[in-house]
């Protein structure tokens, strides 16, 4: 048979919980990161690597590489095409905004798609034509959603707004 084991009740209390949960992850940094196809990558991150160079920006954080496999998803950054997806990471207190601009011209020479929840200064113009399916998309949208309840400022920038 099993055994009881009694209730000891908390007598210590440290914090509320959700300030214990909170935590803090080292330095607070942004991130853009665009997804090329594969076959452009080695050009797209030299490129990159001379920009980076030619500024005498010093990254404070490591960029990365990965290699990422085509999907069927309508507004993937990886929509039906083997990919190559490059992040550039910096400080949020350094100034990032001019290297990011100049990364995101290189990108869009080949075809760039940029990660939805990172920095990038796309709009909806510059994005339509980087996704096949951005029409059935907004058709579904606007069926979904036809009064933009679920939109905001982001969302009327890199979409459009709800007409």
């Amino acid at each position: 048979m099993g055994r009881v084991i009694p209730h000891e009740p908390l007598t210590e209390r440290v914090d509320r919980a959700p300030r214990l949960a909170a935590r803090r992850t080292g330095p607070r940094r942004v991130e853009m990161e665009y997804v090329i196809p594969r076959q452009h990558a080695r050009e797209a991150i030299e490129r990159v690597s001379d920009l980076v160079r030619r500024s005498g920006w010093r990254p404070s954080l490591p960029a990365a590489l990965r290699w990422v496999a085509p999907d069927i998803v309508p507004l993937s950054m990886c929509y039906r095409r083997e990919a190559a997806s490059l992040t550039v990471r910096a400080r949020r207190s350094e100034p990032y905004q001019p290297l990011f601009e100049a990364v995101e011209t290189i990108m869009r020479d080949y075809e760039g798609r940029p990660h939805w929840g990172k920095v990038h200064f796309q709009t909806h113009e510059t994005l339509r034509p980087l996704y096949p399916r951005w029409d059935e998309f907004q058709t579904t949208r606007r069926r979904l959603d036809p009064s933009g309840v679920f939109g905001n400022a982001y969302t009327d920038r890199v979409l459009g707004a709800v007409r």
